[in-house]
């Protein structure tokens, strides 16, 4: 609603509000305004009681203030909770108008009738006479009753105009939060001792002085909690590819014309039970797809016959051909022909159908390596297109899934044994010294020590290959590549290198490497003596409150209990080389990383096919 105020006290009746006579009948009549300046405010709310609006405004003395001499600089407050002391006020937008107050005033109704349904001018009764009631216009309602007065009283009301309002105030901006104080102790005790301004009451208002924190306590409110003022145009609107169609039932449904077909390629964990035989029953029928994808899904199968596991880059590598987009359909087409491990010793590989590589040693050649590459170092090196892009089809090396020792490729970061043509790492590799039952988190059919010892050199080539410092040589990983095979309690002080026995730091630092992924599935057996006998507590599974059975550990941090203990003499060993061993502190090859935590990469098996 819109209040008027004006700062003068010239009678409305003085007004001039007969229009003028012209020569010419033709011509718009002119009418006189009074020289009246009228201040308005629009009003957020709707006026019922003037007096409880002008509270809202501040009281008397803040109205008159838009009326004074400053007017034009001065903003209106608005209290949308008058006497809340932690309310904030609105201010006003005050903008310059051009505008005239009019006032209108018709007749009262006094029994005037006419026939229902009619729209014949009410008829006057006899012996009344029109009335101008004293009452100003508050709502809609009342502007409608307003017109319905003036159509059926024509030429019996009058319209003069009051005044030029110049000045009008708006409310445009957003209130701010306030904070509740109705259950607020303290401000309970400062409306009943400081707002009345009686020194009787002030001189009973005390602190609580005592320290500490207390339950409930009271902090200050901020002055204001938001920092909006206008509304945010969020310009919500349908997403243009959402269609709504009606279903066989005659329900109205809604689709996305661009949603792209769901990957459904089967996901299992290293233990699970027994492996997938074949595509799931979710998927589209081989029949319906396009003969592109039927041409790759049958490949696919010629490859697994031809070898049960493969990893994505291999296979790119080998169904690169002209004109085929494979790079764009290849995750659609795994689903239709083998399945992944999302941990375990042969993650992030498509694993034929119906194969379960941990029933036999024969497929430990297929056993996966994952190391962590960082992008952004390889790409300062140059080694990298700006961007972190892989290269493109028309470059990419179809041998870039084998690793030679000498050369890295950068379009993927995992590797099979059998794609390891390293001399080194192969004969390490080619062994037939390995375990009696397979290690599914981790080594697979390997030997605990086989695998930390090919995996620390071969990430130990890689960052010296991306770092660009030449061909690495084997001579340098002599001393690693003949730790032990097996390491556990017995033998672990023979996978200890000290700088005191000719060894580098860096072969130390190797060798810290090793045992540290060693330990992955090293057990320590401790027993003692109890009622029931001897009891075994399985690796880094103490039972005496001080590590749960279970928990699952930070190598390092294993490597680091381990060699307290040792130093303690809690487990058997060499313990001049254990305390040479915690010289040392562990180091990354920049990078390379190891990537063998199911943490780091449980669930992304997906997620790395654009990288591969």
């Amino acid at each position: 609603m819109s209040l008027g105020m004006s700062n003068s006290s010239e009678s409305v009746q003085a007004a001039a509000s007969e229009p003028s006579r012209h020569a010419n009948p033709r011509t718009s009549p002119w009418f006189s305004v009074p020289r009246t300046a009228i201040v308005s405010v629009e009003h957020i709310c709707i006026i019922k009681d003037v007096d409880k609006a002008i509270e809202t405004l501040g009281g008397t003395a803040k109205v008159q203030r838009l009326l004074g001499d400053e007017a034009r600089s001065t903003v209106a407050q608005l209290y949308l909770h008058p006497g809340d002391r932690m309310s904030n006020p609105i201010l006003s937008n005050n903008v310059s108008t051009h505008n005239i107050l009019l006032r209108v005033t018709v007749p009262k109704r006094t029994g005037r009738n006419r026939k229902r349904g009619s729209l014949e001018p009410y008829q006057d009764a006899v012996g009344s006479a029109p009335e101008v009631p004293d009452r100003t216009i508050s709502t809609a309602r009342d502007t409608q009753r307003l017109l319905d007065c003036t159509s059926a009283n024509v030429g019996k009301y009058h319209i003069r105009p009051v005044g030029l309002i110049e000045q009008t105030h708006r409310f445009r901006d957003l209130p701010d939060f306030v904070w509740s104080t109705t259950n607020s102790p303290f401000m309970q005790k400062m409306r009943d001792h400081i707002y009345p301004l009686n020194y009787e009451k002030m001189k009973n208002f005390k602190f609580d002085m005592s320290k500490g924190p207390k339950p409930n306590m009271e902090l200050i409110p901020p002055p204001r909690f938001t920092h909006l003022s206008m509304p945010f145009n969020y310009a919500y609107r349908q997403n243009p590819a959402v269609k709504r169609t009606v279903d066989a039932f005659g329900n109205v449904i809604t689709f996305n014309t661009q949603l792209a077909n769901k990957i459904l390629t089967q996901l299992v964990t290293y233990d699970v039970e027994s492996v997938p035989m074949g595509p799931t029953n979710g998927l589209e029928s081989t029949d319906t797809l396009e003969p592109l994808m039927q041409d790759l899904i049958q490949l696919l199968r010629q490859l697994l016959e031809e070898r049960p596991i493969w990893t994505r880059r291999a296979i790119n590598n080998r169904l690169i051909a002209p004109g085929r987009e494979w790079s764009n359909v290849a995750k659609h087409v795994y689903q239709y022909a083998g399945y992944m491990f999302r941990s375990g010793p042969w993650r992030d590989a498509i694993v034929k159908f119906g194969v379960d590589p941990r029933s036999d040693p024969k497929y430990r050649i297929y056993q996966t390596m994952l190391y962590q590459i960082d992008d952004k170092e390889v790409e300062d090196m140059g080694l990298l297109d700006p961007g972190g892009r892989k290269p493109g089809p028309k470059t990419k090396n179809r041998l870039s899934h084998l690793f030679d020792g000498k050369t890295a490729a950068l379009d993927g970061k995992v590797w099979q044994v059998c794609d390891v043509v390293d001399p080194l790492l192969k004969s390490l590799l080619d062994t037939d010294n390995l375990r009696d039952e397979c290690h599914l988190e981790s080594f697979g059919w390997y030997h605990n020590g086989t695998w930390a010892k090919a995996r620390v050199i071969m990430k130990a080539k890689l960052a010296k290959i991306l770092a660009g410092d030449g061909v690495p040589n084997d001579i340098d990983y002599e001393k690693i590549a003949a730790l032990p095979e097996i390491i556990d309690k017995d033998t672990r002080h023979l996978a200890i290198l000290s700088t005191n026995k000719t060894a580098t730091p860096r072969e130390v630092q190797w060798a810290s490497d090793v045992r540290t992924i060693a330990c992955v599935g090293w057990k320590i057996h401790q027993t003692k003596e109890d009622g029931e006998g001897k009891q075994s507590r399985s690796e880094l599974g103490f039972r005496d409150g001080v590590v749960n059975e279970g928990t699952a550990i930070d190598p390092r941090l294993a490597e680091t209990i381990i060699q307290e203990c040792e130093k303690s003499g809690l487990l058997p060993g060499d313990d001049d080389a254990a305390i040479d061993d915690v010289d040392e502190e562990m180091d990354d090859d920049g990078m390379v990383g190891f990537g063998d935590s199911d943490e780091d990469m449980e669930g992304d098996s997906l997620a790395e096919e654009d990288e591969d």
